[in-house]
């Protein structure tokens, strides 16, 4: 991945995000989250969706999916977005 993760606020276009169990994935496609044949409009809309999400538990899209740091270790967006804001 590269060192800017958010460019301009936003996910580069082909990121590959997966879940904690590495079982489901979707990828960024222009500002968007393509998921099991779906199109989200927000990280969180495609966390439910993947994660069969009934309403009962909040759930966060940044939480939810993770991506490939700078050294190819798969790490939560959250982290990748603490890191990017923290200048690391």
């Amino acid at each position: 991945m590269s060192s800017v993760f958010l460019k301009g606020g936003r996910l580069p276009n082909g990121l590959k995000l997966c879940d904690s169990t590495d079982t489901k994935t979707a990828t960024v496609v222009d500002d968007r989250i393509h998921y099991d044949g779906g199109f989200y409009g927000s990280l969180t809309a495609a966390a439910r969706a993947a994660s069969g999400y009934t309403g009962i538990h909040k759930i966060s899209g940044w939480d939810y999916w993770f991506a490939e740091d700078g050294d190819g270790k798969r790490v939560q967006l959250q982290e990748l977005r603490r890191r990017q804001l923290r200048g690391g």
